[in-house]
């Protein structure tokens, strides 16, 4: 498989990570498992599916109040999520950040 990264990755196993599908509501905030963080983008274990081309605004994330992406791929797979009960379905999902991802790329190093 072609490998179409633009920058280098670091690994962050475990890490939490909250998103929601709306901006505006304080409910439906999810938790996911980082699996590594670029400066472009992240990939994470959730038991929410997601869908190519979705929006999702990461909560609280590395000092940034909100951090908007979008879902790049997603895949079912049968990694552990620390952050569901055992046996859910967990997916890995690939997001790239929109807007101003450099502050917070710098802010993780």
């Amino acid at each position: 498989m072609f490998d179409q990264r633009r920058t280098e990755r670091q690994e962050y196993a475990g890490e939490k990570v909250e998103f929601s599908l709306d901006p505006f509501l304080k409910s439906g905030i999810y938790e996911a498992a980082l699996v590594n963080l670029s400066e472009d983008g992240m990939c994470f274990l959730s038991s929410t599916p997601l869908t190519v081309g979705q929006q999702i605004t990461l909560n609280d994330f590395m000092s940034i109040t909100t951090q908007t992406a979008v879902v790049m791929w997603t895949e079912q797979c049968d990694e552990a999520n620390p952050f569901v009960p055992p046996n859910n379905v967990s997916y890995k999902i690939g997001v790239r950040f929109m807007g101003s991802k450099e502050a917070a790329w710098e802010e993780r190093q």
